[in-house]
C-alpha cells in the first residue's frame, strides 16, 4: 500500500473554484484510508503571478539597452545582458567565465578593488569604471550598482552601466 497525493479543482457554492492537495494513506491493519486536503488555490496564483513577473523582469533585463549584470562581491559575472556583452565586445558565454578583473585593465585593478570594498560596505556604488573592449579599445562605463541578498542569504551585485566614452573623449579635447 502506498501514499496517494493529487489535487483535485472545486467549484464552490459562490461559484469560484477552489483547489485541494490531497494526501491520502492507508492503515493495513483495518483497510481505512485516511485523507487530509488542504486549499493550495492561494499558492497556485502565487505561483502563476510570481512566474509572470520573472518573465517579464527577464524580458526588461534582455532587452535593456547598457551593461546590466550581476556580479558576486569578488567581481564575478553571474548574469548579464546581451547589450552588455556586446558592448564589452563578447558573447554571453564568454562574459559569464570571467570577472570584473578581467575586463578592467590592471593599472585600474585598485579602483576596482575600492568599488568592491565600497559596494560592500555601503550596499550601493556610482562612478565611472574604465574597461577594456575585447578589441582592446577603452571604455568608459557610467555605474550604479547596489548590493542586493538572495533569498538564500547569498550577496549579489546589481550592476547597470552606460557607456559614456564618446562623452568622455569629447571633454578632454
Amino acid at each position: 500500500y502506498a501514499c496517494v497525493n493529487f489535487n483535485q479543482r472545486f467549484k464552490t457554492i459562490n461559484n469560484e473554484y477552489k483547489t485541494l492537495e490531497w494526501t491520502s494513506s492507508p492503515e493495513v491493519e483495518t483497510g481505512n484510508v485516511f485523507g487530509i486536503g488542504r486549499d493550495i488555490t492561494d499558492i497556485l496564483l502565487k505561483d502563476k503571478e510570481l512566474v509572470k513577473n520573472e518573465e517579464k523582469l527577464r524580458i526588461f533585463f534582455d532587452h535593456s539597452e547598457g551593461l546590466m549584470c550581476t556580479h558576486n562581491l569578488q567581481g564575478k559575472f553571474l548574469s548579464v545582458n546581451p547589450a552588455g556583452a556586446f558592448l564589452l565586445g563578447y558573447t554571453k558565454q564568454e562574459i559569464l567565465v570571467m570577472s570584473l578583473f578581467d575586463i578592467v585593465p590592471p593599472e585600474w585593478h585598485p579602483q576596482l578593488k575600492a568599488y568592491l570594498d565600497d559596494i560592500k560596505v555601503n550596499g550601493k556604488s556610482q562612478g565611472q569604471m574604465v574597461t577594456r573592449h575585447k578589441d582592446h579599445s577603452l571604455k568608459i562605463l557610467l555605474f550604479n550598482n547596489v548590493l542586493q541578498a538572495a533569498s538564500d542569504g547569498e550577496t549579489y551585485v546589481i550592476g547597470n552601466a552606460s557607456d559614456i566614452t564618446e562623452k568622455h573623449n569629447l571633454e578632454i579635447t
